[in-house]
C-alpha cells in the first residue's frame, strides 16, 4: 500500500501490512493532520487496502483521493461514505442502538436487522419481532440472498438457525456460540465470559441428552439415546452448571462417567470460576485476553470447538458474521452508485 500526502511538496509513504494495526492508525492519524491531501495508490493485499480506506474515509474523508491508472478519484457522495463507514464501524463493534440512532429511519430493513441484532445481544434468544414472528428472519434472508451474499449452504444455515424462534436447543447453541465470538474478537470480555458460561452450560445440558422448555421443565432431548438420570420431580433441578454436573457425577454409567471427564476438565473449569469471581458473576478479579488465554491454552473459542465436536455440535457457520455482513452491504445502498 502506497499512500501520497500533497501540500506543496509531494512524498510516499509505504506502510507494509504487517505492521501492528495499532501503528498503523497512529500513523494514519499524524499523517492526515499535517496533510491536506491524502491520495491512495491502492497497489496492496486487498484486504490491507480496505483496511486503510474504511480509516481514512470515517476519519478523514474530505482529504481522501484515491489514484487509479488514468485518474485520481474523489469522492462526490462523501457525507454518504462517512456515513456507511461509521456504520459499518458501530456493527463490526456490536454497538447496534448507537448504529441505529445514527441510522434513524433512512432504511427500514436495516433499522430492522439493527433491532434483531441488538435483541439477540440483550438475551432476546428467540428472534422474533413482537408482531411479526417471521419478519426479521424474512428480511435477513432476503438481503443475504438478493445481494448473493450467502451460498446455498449458507442460506439452509439461516434456515436451521429459525429454529431459535421455537425455543429449539441447537440453534440456541450456535447462536450463543458465534456471539461469544464476536464479543472475544472485540475484546468485550465480560459478555464473553458471561455468554461463555452459558454456552458451557447449555452444551452440558444436551450432552447429558436433556432439554428445557419453559423455565425448568425438562424433557428428553429429541435424537438423545442415552440420558443422565435427573431426579424427580424434575422441575426441582436447579439450571445450574455445577448442579448438572453433580447428577452426572452421581452416576456410574459408562455415557456419565465420559461426560464427567469432559466437563470437569481443569480449562473449563478454571473458565467458569474465573467469570464466578469477577464483576459477571460475585467478585471484582479483572478478565483479561491473556488470563483467559493462560487458562485455556490459547484461543478460548478453538477449546470450547474441541468441546463442541465431540458432541456433534460445532456450527458449520457462524449466525452473526451472516447478520453482520447482511446489515453492511444493506448500509452501502446508502451510497449512491458513481
Amino acid at each position: 500500500m502506497k499512500l501520497s500526502f500533497q501540500q506543496g511538496e509531494h512524498f510516499h509513504l509505504d506502510i507494509p501490512p504487517t505492521e501492528p494495526l495499532a501503528y498503523i492508525e497512529e500513523t494514519l492519524h499524524a499523517l492526515a493532520k499535517e496533510h491536506t491531501t491524502l491520495t491512495i495508490i491502492p497497489n496492496g493485499e486487498p484486504a490491507h487496502v480496505q483496511m486503510v480506506l474504511h480509516f481514512l474515509t470515517l476519519h478523514y474523508p474530505k482529504k481522501l483521493a484515491i489514484a487509479h491508472d488514468t485518474a485520481t478519484w474523489k469522492n462526490v457522495h462523501s457525507e454518504q461514505e462517512v456515513l456507511y463507514h461509521k456504520l459499518h464501524h458501530l456493527i463490526d463493534s456490536n454497538r447496534f442502538v448507537a448504529a441505529s440512532l445514527l441510522l434513524q429511519q433512512r432504511d427500514t430493513t436495516l433499522q430492522h436487522l439493527l433491532t434483531f441484532a441488538r435483541r439477540l445481544s440483550y438475551g432476546q434468544a428467540n428472534g422474533t419481532h413482537p408482531e411479526n414472528p417471521n419478519l426479521y428472519w424474512q428480511l435477513l434472508e432476503q438481503v443475504l440472498t438478493t445481494d448473493a451474499l450467502a451460498t446455498k449452504d449458507e442460506l439452509q444455515f439461516i434456515q436451521l438457525m429459525r429454529g431459535m424462534t421455537k425455543q429449539q436447543q441447537r440453534p440456541f447453541i450456535y447462536y450463543i456460540h458465534s456471539y461469544c465470538k464476536q464479543l472475544y474478537m472485540n475484546s468485550d470480555l465480560t459478555d464473553f465470559i458471561t455468554f461463555y458460561y452459558r454456552l458451557a452450560e447449555e452444551v452440558l445440558l444436551y450432552a447429558m441428552g436433556w432439554d428445557v422448555q419453559g423455565t425448568r421443565a425438562y424433557i428428553k432431548r429429541i435424537g438423545a439415546t442415552q440420558y443422565v438420570v435427573l431426579p424427580t420431580p424434575k422441575q426441582n433441578v436447579t439450571r445450574h452448571f455445577f448442579r448438572y454436573l453433580r447428577h452426572a457425577e452421581q452416576q456410574s454409567s459408562p455415557f456419565a462417567e465420559q461426560i464427567v471427564r469432559d466437563f470437569s476438565a481443569t480449562w473449563l473449569l478454571d473458565i467458569i470460576h474465573l467469570r464466578h469471581n469477577g464483576i459477571s458473576g460475585h467478585g471484582f478479579e479483572p478478565y483479561t485476553k491473556e488470563r483467559i488465554e493462560e487458562i485455556c491454552g490459547g484461543d478460548p473459542l478453538d477449546k470450547m470447538d474441541e468441546l463442541l465436536a465431540r458432541y456433534d455440535l460445532l456450527p458449520p457457520h457462524c449466525f452473526y458474521t451472516l447478520l453482520k455482513e447482511a446489515m453492511a452491504a444493506r448500509a452501502r445502498l446508502l451510497v449512491p452508485a458513481t
